[in-house]
């Protein structure tokens, strides 16, 4: 069986695109050229906290930081890598008027709601510069996070729509809340409380969180310190 989409697939997707019943879901990819990628910013924090595997996994590498540091510090160390990026490796904000820039070409299509894992405000941007009246949100899954208000708070009677569009940040973004979920810890405890909001026969098994987490982290002797 082909993974490859086939014409009745984008026939049906094109009209789920038309009325406006598909979400796109924005990972590092749609930045590529204007921020650094996941793996430029672990080999970043991999330099700074002196990370002695070779692997250059963000998940990692930021739990190490936070270990050796504070559960704060590889969060503040990508906020200050993603701000010191510019020319002449990133152009920013990306083009949006050449064509088939990614944030451009979902900014062009009737949808109301973009999800993305990125921290940055570029879809938010390129719907802006499409003459739409974009909003963010943020997902609220910690405690710190639960003084930000919502859009939808602010404005009790605000839909999203095509003309005003909602960006969801479930990853967190600057100035909305720094609350990023990357470390090992973070990502554990955001799938504990996700689940926990399900009722039980459609609940996760902790076996099959843990799993998802990467959490068998002691492979080597020197992870115990991960743990």
């Amino acid at each position: 069986m082909t993974s490859e989409l086939q014409e009745a697939d984008w026939n049906r997707l094109l009209r789920r695109i038309e009325s406006g019943k598909c979400t796109p879901f924005l990972g590092a990819g749609a930045c590529y050229g204007a921020l650094p990628l996941g793996a430029d910013v672990a080999e970043e924090l991999a330099q700074r906290y002196g990370y002695p595997f070779p692997d250059r996994d963000l998940v990692r590498v930021a739990q190490y930081a936070a270990v050796q540091s504070d559960p704060n510090a590889p969060k503040e160390d990508v906020v200050d890598i993603l701000r010191a990026a510019g020319p002449p490796t990133y152009i920013q904000p990306p083009q949006f008027g050449n064509s088939g820039e990614p944030h451009s070409v979902l900014a062009g299509l009737p949808l109301p709601i973009v999800i993305t894992t990125n921290y940055d405000d570029f879809m938010v941007r390129a719907l802006k510069w499409k003459l739409k009246d974009a909003r963010r949100e943020i997902c609220r899954w910690q405690d710190i996070l639960q003084h930000v208000e919502s859009i939808f708070e602010k404005d009790p009677g605000y839909e999203p729509t095509p003309a005003n569009p909602l960006v969801f940040h479930l990853h967190g973004a600057p100035g909305l809340g720094v609350a990023f979920r990357f470390s090992f810890f973070s990502l554990y405890a955001f799938l504990n409380l996700a689940n926990s909001e399900l009722s039980p026969p459609f609940q996760i098994p902790s076996a099959e969180i843990d799993q998802l987490c990467n959490l068998q982290i002691l492979r080597n002797p020197q992870d115990l310190r991960l743990a």
